[in-house]
């Protein structure tokens, strides 16, 4: 940010945690902001984060978004520029992936956040005990310590009963993350119902369609 020169563009990704300072400098040097947005986080995470209204009043003041799907623009409703961005817009194919699995079983994944709020990731663990020993569940994603250790529980109870085994990979990105999903053959996203889906479902679900089209 100091080395920014005045009336400069400067793009930044929606954090309740520094957006305060953010805008605060762009008023001193007099610079542009555009702000990414793929998560109003008071709504996903309620207990954790401000208030709704003190989230919006920071995420109205930049000078413009890119917003991870056009409902979000609806909701905001601002009348700044903005644009729309549903993913990556690459193919996989442009880089050789190889098959991780090769057990003839069918493999299952939900990558994402941890939250008890939108309870996506519990809600695939459980289903893995429903069932049977030609299904395998995989879960990457990250949250907060207290959820990662509600997680490692909750699939600690249910290997013991179901035949299907639940597996906790951690966080994967890039190119390890791309060769995961490729591998699997079924994408969970079983959240909760509630107003943060405005943000998720269409993002995750062209994720999801992609790399099933892809593999």
């Amino acid at each position: 940010l100091l080395r920014i020169r005045k009336e400069d563009t400067l793009i930044v990704y929606h954090s309740v945690i520094i957006s305060e300072i953010v805008f605060f400098i762009s008023k001193i040097k007099d610079i542009h902001i555009i702000t990414e947005v793929e998560e109003i986080y008071s709504l996903a995470f309620p207990n954790k984060y401000n208030s709704l209204e003190n989230e919006k009043r920071s995420l109205l003041a930049p000078d413009g978004f890119i917003f991870v799907n056009d409902l979000l623009y609806a909701y905001l409703n601002t009348d700044k520029p903005w644009t729309s961005v549903y993913g990556s817009y690459h193919s996989c194919r442009e880089t050789q992936f190889e098959n991780i699995f090769n057990d003839n079983k069918i493999h299952i994944v939900y990558a994402g956040s941890f939250s008890m709020h939108k309870g996506g990731v519990y809600h695939a663990v459980k289903a893995a005990a429903l069932l049977g020993d030609k299904y395998e569940m995989h879960i990457l994603g990250y949250g907060d310590e207290k959820s990662i250790n509600e997680l490692n529980e909750q699939i600690s109870c249910v290997n013991k009963i179901s035949c299907c085994k639940v597996h906790y990979h951690g966080m994967l990105s890039g190119k390890e993350y791309d060769s995961f999903l490729l591998s699997c053959n079924i994408g969970l996203n079983p959240q909760n119902s509630g107003k943060y889906m405005v943000q998720h479902f269409r993002p995750k679900f062209c994720l999801i369609c992609h790399m099933v089209l892809m593999s």
